[in-house]
């Protein structure tokens, strides 16, 4: 957090234009304290607390709903605590919000590290920053990251904020997107700015990995038709991949197209994330894009099933299939399971 507040207490946007609300959201490190220390010597940044936990909702949301609320600007520009935003972040953001524009969004990155983990992490990351990137220049925007988002507070007025999605722990981000779109004819930007890319931290564990992913892919269920047609077929197309060289032991020819269909996917995918890691200025390493590849696949068709239909707990509480579990509900779950 004190990276977080002092890049966002040096950016090049004037002062007196901007505010920085942090909201406590019953945090055990420190957090209050640390942001109430800036507070102090920084006019523009304001402290509030999360409180009256609303049952079955996302603590997250709740937290951003709030911090809107409580805000004074006419856009909102949200990440995360472990984040660090550049010195132009701001401006640029800004910038890019034209007269029809209701939301904007521009890259993410992980600072990479020597572990496997951790750059098989950058990478995923990376791959799901420009699907959002290339969906806004097709016209379909699906797919954001809070930790580099931003949009009009009265858009989110005008949809109501997160009702009818504030049960699920995620999607404070794509669900408002989809919800947005869904509901006004407000348009999306993408800052195409490598001055704009924040940069965050890697998963701390394959743990911490697996639970942010299955918790990503936990909202699969709200999504419209048409995205869930999308994301069977390509987790079926995944499926058939990592299956395919076993039937290949009972049927040979079928080993050949598994390496047709494995090599276009390495090429196409390695084309764009090349392409991604060119334009932001970053080294580009062929071992850890074929080492991601292959791990991606059987990963995807794990978290796919796991956020479906899995618990799985962030930040001390417990969700099932995304939502937000009462004690009852995790009770009656743990006894099916038994």
């Amino acid at each position: 957090l004190p990276h977080l507040l002092d890049s966002l207490a040096c950016q090049s946007y004037p002062r007196e234009l901007y505010e920085v609300v942090v909201i406590n959201d019953h945090s055990t490190d420190g957090t209050r304290r640390v942001a109430a220390g800036y507070a102090s010597n920084h006019q523009n940044i304001r402290v509030f607390d999360l409180h009256d936990l609303a049952k079955n909702s996302s603590p997250k949301k709740l937290a951003i709903a709030q911090g809107i609320t409580r805000s004074k600007g006419e856009i909102i520009l949200t990440t995360d605590a472990d984040c660090l935003v550049p010195q132009r972040w701001i401006e640029i953001l800004v910038g890019h919000f034209g007269e029809n524009t209701g939301a904007v969004m521009s890259w993410l990155q992980i600072k990479s590290r020597a572990s496997l983990l951790n750059r098989i992490d950058a990478m995923d990351s990376f791959a799901l920053v420009l699907i959002g990137a290339g969906a806004v220049g097709l016209g379909l925007p699906f797919v954001a990251n809070a930790a580099n988002f931003g949009y009009r507070k009265k858009v989110f007025e005008e949809v109501n904020g997160f009702q009818g999605i504030e049960q699920f722990v995620s999607g404070d981000d794509d669900l408002f997107l989809l919800k947005m779109r869904r509901k006004t004819n407000w348009q999306v930007a993408f800052a195409n700015d490598p001055a704009a890319c924040v940069w965050t931290r890697p998963a701390s564990g394959w743990k911490h990995f697996f639970s942010q992913r299955i918790r990503w892919a936990s909202k699969g269920t709200i999504y419209p038709l048409l995205l869930q047609t999308l994301e069977l077929t390509i987790y079926g197309y995944y499926a058939v991949l990592v299956l395919m060289p076993l039937l290949a032991l009972v049927k040979p020819s079928l080993f050949f197209f598994f390496i047709t269909s494995f090599t276009v996917k390495v090429l196409l995918d390695g084309h764009l994330l090349r392409s991604g890691h060119k334009q932001l200025g970053r080294k580009w390493n062929y071992l850890d894009f074929l080492i991601g590849e292959g791990f991606n696949m059987a990963y995807i068709l794990f978290v796919g099933i796991a956020g479906m239909f899995g618990k799985f707990q962030w930040k001390d509480r417990t969700y099932y299939r995304g939502k937000v579990m009462s004690r009852e509900t995790e009770a009656e779950v743990e006894k099916s399971s038994m």
